[in-house]
């Protein structure tokens, strides 16, 4: 997120939102290359992460 963005405040709900789904995609992605045995886990539960964000992000917003 960028603190030039002039589409949306840096603590909008959305905001919040993209920040939290970025961070756990790339904690996701570190964690399966630490344990290659753990890839299969990290990417069902990046998938779930996005389709739950995704579904209404208002309610998966930490304000």
């Amino acid at each position: 997120m960028s603190f030039g963005d002039t589409q949306k405040t840096p603590f909008s709900p959305q905001a919040v939102a993209d920040e939290v789904r970025e961070e756990c995609f790339f904690r996701a992605r570190f964690l399966a290359t630490l344990r290659n045995d753990r890839m299969t886990w990290a990417d069902r539960e990046l998938e779930t992460l996005r389709w739950s964000l995704s579904t209404d992000p208002s309610e998966s917003a930490i304000v």
